[in-house]
């Protein structure tokens, strides 16, 4: 009997131990077929590695309960290509310089620890920048294959655009619908290497409320850069979004703001982009809907390249985990500009541009299943 009992006290032990920590191995695979024809230009057609509806990933997180309110967390996430197997593009450490070529598999979409309790959570390491929260989350097709937002393939910010490396963020609690975080990535210079000691420093934040079906949010990140010869470069990149659930159908606006400040070599340069989008819940599934527009604008040129996009689809759930989903756009140029409708966020096919002042038209037909 007596053995009996400590072995059910050490069972017990095992459970409440197991029951304060838990790891969880989660991911995303999609693919899909795309095809891009630009008028009087090239055509393409291939799978579409990055998901039409939701980028490709697999990862592992989880959290650990330290008592008193107080938690451990990890969340390690990295990128695939579906259609090879390949990791995807392996991550900036600078938040400057490009990203290498793809092949093996690290954790660059998401790589942080946290602690987190009534305080909200303190989050360190490379994560999503406060002003690209945004940007995803009021776009009907998340910044995701050919239905992609028009100015997200006007990217002046280069690689801290959507991730920061080497960054430290406070995310607010729940606060009667109050939401929102500050983040600071560190350029990691030397204080000995002159005017560029400060590049690659990277400051945002993001302020948002939602109350039942309304939800607005402001945001914003500023990347130190400095050119050759030690002109400033800062890039600037802000958005202001909301959103209507009217339960039949849900209304998003979003207005982008892109700036480069290179005034003393090339002129200022603005890149502003306009969203209006709907979703609406038809069926299984969920057609989604969205009109972008986005204009260059170069200090002292004379041109602003335009291009205004419009893409509808149909997602069309098999279940919880598994969709089914297809998109149509076409891309209007004017003042020069050249888009295709799947420029960026179309991986794994070398699309070409669209001829200057060409429409671009594009499908895209895929499989989506989260694990």
């Amino acid at each position: 009997m007596k053995k009996s009992l400590i072995a059910i006290a050490a069972l017990a032990a095992v459970g409440a131990a197991s029951a304060q920590s838990s790891v969880t191995l989660f991911g995303i695979v999609d693919v899909g077929v795309a095809h891009i024809s630009n008028k009087d230009g090239a055509r393409v057609t291939g799978l579409s590695n990055s998901g039409g509806g939701a980028g490709n990933r697999i990862g592992f997180r989880g959290v650990e309960d330290l008592g008193g309110g107080l938690k451990a967390g990890f969340w390690l996430e990295a990128g695939i290509n579906t259609d090879s197997g390949a990791g995807a593009s392996n991550p900036s450490t600078d938040n400057l310089t490009a990203s290498t070529v793809s092949g093996s598999l690290q954790f660059g979409r998401r790589s942080t620890v946290s602690l987190l309790g009534n305080f909200g959570e303190a989050r360190l390491g490379r994560d999503f920048t406060p002003a690209y929260l945004s940007e995803t989350a009021f776009d009907p097709f998340g910044n995701n294959g050919i239905g992609a937002a028009a100015w997200y393939q006007v990217n002046l910010i280069g690689q801290s655009r959507l991730r920061a490396s080497n960054q430290i963020s406070y995310i607010l609690p729940s606060l009667g619908g109050l939401y929102g975080q500050v983040s600071y990535a560190i350029g990691e210079n030397a204080s000995n290497v002159g005017v560029t000691k400060d590049d690659g420093r990277t400051v945002g934040a993001r302020i948002g409320y939602a109350n039942g079906p309304f939800d607005i949010a402001l945001a914003g990140n500023k990347l130190t850069q400095t050119l050759v010869g030690g002109q400033s470069n800062d890039k600037t990149h802000a958005n202001i979004a909301g959103s209507f659930d009217f339960g039949v159908a849900k209304l998003f606006a979003l207005y982008d703001l892109q700036k480069a400040d290179n005034a003393p070599i090339n002129g200022e340069t603005k890149v502003t982009g306009g969203l209006i989008g709907v979703t609406a819940p038809v069926g299984p599934g969920l057609i989604k809907a969205a009109y972008s527009v986005v204009e260059t604008k170069v200090t002292g040129a004379g041109l602003k390249p335009e291009s205004k996009k419009f893409a509808i689809g149909y997602d069309y759930n098999f279940s919880k985990r598994t969709r089914l989903y297809a998109t149509l756009a076409r891309s209007s140029n004017s003042e020069g500009s050249n888009l295709s409708v799947g420029a960026v966020g179309v991986g794994g096919l070398t699309v070409p541009a669209a001829v200057a002042n060409k429409a671009s038209n594009g499908y895209e037909i895929g499989l989506r299943h989260t694990f």
